[in-house]
């Protein structure tokens, strides 16, 4: 096995473990007052939207005019969606100190919100593809 292949299945089992913390939060957790919300980062870009509140075929509804186009300040599109978390909180970011939602795969118990993420990162499934595992 190459170091690729290590790579591979080691973020196959992460978004497994992910997946699983995912579905008890938001099967388990009241509503939150976040909504949706968008995320220009070196990683990428990324828009949220709280699955507590959203089925994934009322999100992709909400952003199908948006995910082929890029933004004059963050480029990509939105053409692959995942699992993910969001949290308020303080802290200091790459532009100083700020509080508000912080988006992040990590799971940190009551404060983390189970979001839809779209992105344009191909190491998620395609809209297609997640559509047609919550249908089944």
């Amino acid at each position: 096995m190459d170091n690729n292949e290590a790579y591979i299945l080691e973020f196959k089992q992460y978004r497994d473990h992910i997946e699983k913390i995912w579905d008890d939060l938001k099967n388990s957790k009241p509503k939150s007052s976040f909504d949706n919300l968008e995320w220009c980062t070196d990683d990428g870009r990324f828009h949220c939207f709280n699955a507590m509140k959203y089925s994934l075929e009322q999100a992709v509804k909400i952003m199908r005019p948006k995910i082929k186009k890029g933004t004059e300040e963050c480029f990509g599109n939105f053409d692959h969606v995942g699992k993910s978390f969001v949290r308020h909180r303080c802290g200091t970011s790459e532009d100083g100190p700020c509080c508000g939602w912080w988006f992040g795969d990590d799971e940190y118990g009551f404060h983390a919100i189970p979001v839809w993420m779209f992105t344009s990162d191909d190491d998620y499934d395609s809209i297609e593809e997640a559509l047609g595992k919550e249908n089944k």
